[in-house]
């Protein structure tokens, strides 16, 4: 909330916090102290000067605060093999999409993959899902979102139906996708 958002944002939240603690200053010393404002020169300048550093890196941490924040709920919304949504942030998207706009669920399932893990090794496998994942999400548009489905395959839900993808209709005969 208060982490600066840029440069000029932090500055400008920089200078007001810097107002703020000479204000608060300058009325401790006030009613505590029971000074007039002929000594408030020096004490403004030293509480600027102390100030300053202890804001700026107060709001250097708040920035950096926020975007570990940020890469965290990304980590925490992604499955670590293929890149593709976590099954959480499958299930929330769907309800999304299925709850305003109608849109479809889409189940990919890889015929025979068990063969590939046990006749070339779980790394080999381990590419060829990821290529799977990356063609999937090429072929999804903006609003879709495409997850794994541990077990069962590739699951994806649209929010609208489209004739071809993005990039142009891509199915073969026999509903083979061509390679690129």
């Amino acid at each position: 909330m208060f982490a600066p958002k840029g440069v000029a944002d932090g500055i400008v939240k920089a200078a007001g916090l810097l107002v703020f603690v000479v204000v608060l200053n300058i009325a401790f010393e006030t009613i505590l102290g029971g000074k007039t404002t002929a000594g408030y020169g020096i004490e403004s300048l030293v509480a600027c000067s102390v100030g300053l550093p202890l804001i700026v890196l107060a709001l250097m941490l708040l920035r950096h605060m926020r975007g570990l924040q940020d890469d965290l709920a990304r980590v925490a919304a992604t499955d670590m093999l293929t890149g593709l949504a976590n099954r959480r942030a499958f299930m929330a998207a769907a309800d999304r999409i299925f709850g305003t706009s109608g849109g479809m669920m889409l189940m990919v399932d890889v015929d025979r993959f068990k063969r590939v893990n046990d006749t070339y090794g779980h790394a080999v496998g381990d590419i060829c899902l990821r290529a799977i994942a990356r063609h999937l999400r090429d072929l999804a548009g903006d609003d879709d979102i495409v997850a794994p489905d541990r077990g069962r395959g590739v699951r994806g839900a649209a929010a609208r139906c489209r004739s071809g993808s993005r990039h142009g209709d891509r199915h073969a005969p026999g509903g083979r996708y061509p390679g690129r």
